[in-house]
């Protein structure tokens, strides 16, 4: 097994981890997303509306980061696999 190989074999290995933990973060988003209608719905209490609304922000947050991270790693292996 060559050097190229072994790289694009650890960077599939790797994107898969990744695409896994995205899809978790996406499953998380959409849960909190239902508890924050469900509570929006059955409650007045502003304060409890307001924390799920910024957990959800936080979800979304980590989900594009980690977007722009696969995208960047992409890139990056493509650079390499070139030389």
């Amino acid at each position: 097994m060559n050097q190229n190989t072994k790289i694009l074999t650890t960077w599939m290995d790797n994107m898969l981890e990744r695409e896994i933990a995205i899809n978790k973060l996406l499953e998380a988003e959409i849960t909190m997303l239902n508890s924050l209608l469900n509570t929006e719905n059955e409650t007045t209490d502003i304060l409890t509306f307001q924390n799920l609304t910024i957990s959800l922000m936080g979800c979304l947050f980590n989900t594009n980061t980690m977007s722009i991270n696969t995208i960047e790693l992409i890139i990056h292996r493509n650079y390499l696999t070139r030389d």
